[in-house]
């Protein structure tokens, strides 16, 4: 989506490309970089990934929903 932006507004030369590659790029680095981050946390065995909560949550609703 953002890519196709960028790339319409430097075909049409507008004044706003280079702000656009700018806004682009910083936004792709900074998803690249935490992507990793989660990634190499789940190779890890981190249980400190919300899967406890995210069941603790399921468990209590199937509970109440028993009542």
């Amino acid at each position: 989506m953002w890519c196709q932006e960028q790339t319409r507004s430097i075909n049409q030369g507008l004044p706003s490309a280079s702000h656009e590659a700018l806004l682009v790029d910083t936004i792709c680095k900074e998803k690249y970089h935490a992507n990793n981050a989660l990634f190499k946390r789940s190779q890890t065995g981190s249980k400190n990934n919300g899967d406890e909560d995210l069941k603790k949550i399921a468990d209590d609703i199937l509970t109440m929903a028993d009542v």
